[in-house]
């Protein structure tokens, strides 16, 4: 059964305020917005609990399947946790991808997104592409798990050499399903990445990093080039010189 959450903006406004997402029952306390944040409070959260709590946090609107996520095992706290923007969306997304789902965004500038479950084909809902973030949100956030597109251009290493290498590395998490990073190249200095951000995010920080390493130095000045262009000429004079002396001393022997 589909059912869509859409939620209002539900904001604490004077110190001490709350407002009540989730009711309290004998499992938890009550899901509430305050000026901490979001409080989740320790005990047992469902999934459609935690995903409708986050949506009114958020000001957000999602589409699921209810009979899904129902299924889904529940969250367990040991203890509350106090969550602003950030981390509430980073709780409910990696909870979604711990469980086999995962939310994109079918207008994200007005907040609608719709929950896909991974193990199951999507027959009765159109499937929205996946968002596309370039390389610097995506360092911005490393912790989201979210799936994502990316390109990253490269500028001394061949793309296919190291998106072979990517795809052996990745290759050890076992038989390919959906969320497991892949790397294609497009062109000799172009990688197209796909993948969670949280997982994406340290392989564009190494590939910058051997990029640089293959590189030329990035500290090295053209005044300094210069001057170890001259000192290797100095020293490849001086061999020469050597070189023919020795020669020299050879003839006169012989």
């Amino acid at each position: 059964m589909l059912r869509f959450v859409a939620s209002l903006c539900l904001v604490a406004t004077f110190a001490g305020a709350q407002q009540v997402l989730i009711a309290g029952n004998e499992r938890r306390a009550a899901v509430a917005a305050t000026v901490d944040g979001l409080v989740l409070p320790a005990g047992q959260l469902t999934l459609v609990e935690l995903l409708e709590a986050v949506a009114g946090f958020l000001c957000r609107s999602y589409l699921y399947d209810f009979d899904a996520l129902g299924r889904a095992d529940d969250l367990r706290l040991s203890r509350a946790l106090a969550l602003d923007a950030t981390g509430a969306e980073e709780v409910l997304l990696a909870a979604l991808a711990a469980r086999g789902f995962l939310a994109l965004p079918i207008d994200e500038p007005r907040g609608i997104f719709q929950v896909i479950d991974l193990g199951t084909p999507q027959r009765s809902v159109p499937v929205p592409p996946l968002p596309w973030r370039t390389a610097e949100e995506i360092e911005r956030r490393p912790r989201l798990r979210e799936l994502v597109l990316t390109a990253l251009p490269i500028d001394n290493v061949d793309a296919a050499v190291l998106a072979n290498a990517m795809r052996d590395f990745y290759s050890l998490q076992g038989a390919w399903h959906p969320g497991v990073p892949t790397a294609t190249a497009v062109g000799p200095r172009l990688l197209l990445l796909y993948g969670f951000r949280d997982q994406l995010a340290p392989a564009i920080a190494a590939v910058r990093q051997l990029d640089r390493l293959a590189g030329p130095s990035a500290t090295t000045t053209p005044a300094a080039a210069a001057a170890d262009h001259a000192a290797m000429r100095r020293r490849l004079d001086a061999l020469e010189r050597e070189v023919a002396d020795l020669r020299a001393r050879v003839a006169e022997r012989r």
